[in-house]
């Protein structure tokens, strides 16, 4: 998608990369978690009225214009895009700790 972006898409117009499917916040977090290899440290606390149950971002522009149609899973993305900021940065590990509303 990144890629289509940069290469087809049109300079100054905004696109949406996802699977075109909502997670939650909480699906999110489990699966970075599992990505990682480790148990998140989440503090749940109250919603606010902004916060959205789910995100689920609309891939119509970008398909449109590219073709990209998501092939990725959710869990395998973070995976890829994890390994390749680490391999990015020079980085061998992580650890994260997030905060989040109760959904």
């Amino acid at each position: 998608g990144v890629h289509l972006v940069l290469h087809q898409g049109t300079a100054g117009e905004i696109y949406n990369i996802g699977t075109g499917l909502g997670h939650s916040i909480n699906q999110l977090v489990a699966n970075v978690g599992a990505a990682l290899g480790c148990r998140m440290n989440v503090v749940h606390t109250p919603a606010r009225s902004v916060d959205v149950r789910r995100n689920v971002l609309c891939i119509d522009k970008l398909t449109a214009h590219t073709g990209w149609r998501p092939r990725t899973a959710l869990a395998n993305g973070i995976v890829l895009v994890g390994l390749a900021g680490c391999l990015t940065a020079g980085v061998a590990g992580a650890t994260a700790g997030i905060e989040e509303a109760a959904a």
